[in-house]
């Protein structure tokens, strides 16, 4: 294995020569903060369901069978399906307007179901003018749902901790960014440099190399690693890729960084 040599001025205790590098699953802390996200985000989806229900057959007392609730572990089913509890995971920037087209559709088929079971569920007709006030106060309940999930879980939950692979500057303009962004739920914990001349800096810290990489990730305890446009050789860049997924740490290739800050490889 290939020592690690210790940079003046660098920020790691990736210095044992007899170390190696640690392969494996994702980190339990990191599952754990996953599988929050999905859960708040299925809870927001299933309240948002039932308040549609109520809305248009409760309060105007038409007095629904209780099978007209399928329609909240229908709607659960049909976002999952739609991949809307997997998609967080995956990127940096989670917003809930991005998913706006899913939502429409996953409404769009609670409708249907409602319509399809409407002879067991109500009491009367589904009418056209009850069908779009469900699906306009499905959309808007869901998006207004999903909102508050997201804030609650960026105030409850840790943020990712991440590493940069490119420069000072860029570095420091990531961790602006992800100070300054409300829905980028992550912190920069330090960059890797991929030039030999880059010198250390105080904050973010210098790290260490690529050719470390393995050894960061597992002391400084990453969920997700950030390759900068230009930081790396194309053949660097897929092994950095590899290691990290081997790892169970999650990548964000960035193309046109502060554009496509969402953009990331799936794992």
């Amino acid at each position: 294995m290939t020592p690690i040599t210790r940079l003046p001025g660098v920020s790691t205790h990736a210095t044992d020569e007899a170390a190696t590098v640690p392969e494996g699953r994702a980190d339990p802390s990191m599952l754990r903060r996953d599988s929050r996200y999905r859960r708040l985000l299925a809870l927001a989806d299933a309240g948002a369901a039932a308040l549609s229900v109520l809305v248009v057959f409760v309060l105007p007392a038409q007095d629904p069978s209780p099978v007209a609730f399928l329609v909240v572990p229908f709607v659960v089913l049909a976002a999952k399906v739609f991949g809307l509890y997997d998609r967080d995971q995956h990127v940096l920037h989670k917003t809930t307007l991005d998913e706006a087209p899913s939502i429409v559709q996953v409404s769009g088929l609670a409708l249907l179901f409602l319509w399809l079971t409407e002879s067991v569920s109500l009491s009367g007709n589904l009418g056209q003018g009850s069908a779009l006030v469900l699906a306009a106060t499905l959309v808007l309940s869901t998006l207004v749902a999903r909102g508050i999930a997201r804030g609650v879980a960026r105030r409850t939950i840790d943020p990712e901790r991440c590493i940069l692979i490119g420069d000072a500057e860029t570095a420091d303009r990531v961790r602006d960014r992800l100070f300054m962004g409300h829905a980028l739920d992550a912190c920069l914990v330090g960059w890797v440099s991929s030039e030999p001349h880059e010198q250390a800096s105080s904050d973010p810290p210098l790290l260490g190399r690529p050719e470390n990489l393995g050894l960061i990730l597992a002391e400084e305890d990453i969920d997700r690693v950030l390759i900068a446009p230009g930081g790396l050789p194309a053949d660097e860049i897929l092994e950095s890729i590899r290691l990290s997924r081997a790892i169970g740490v999650k990548v964000s290739v960035l193309p046109r960084l502060f554009e496509v800050i969402g953009a990331s490889v799936e794992q």
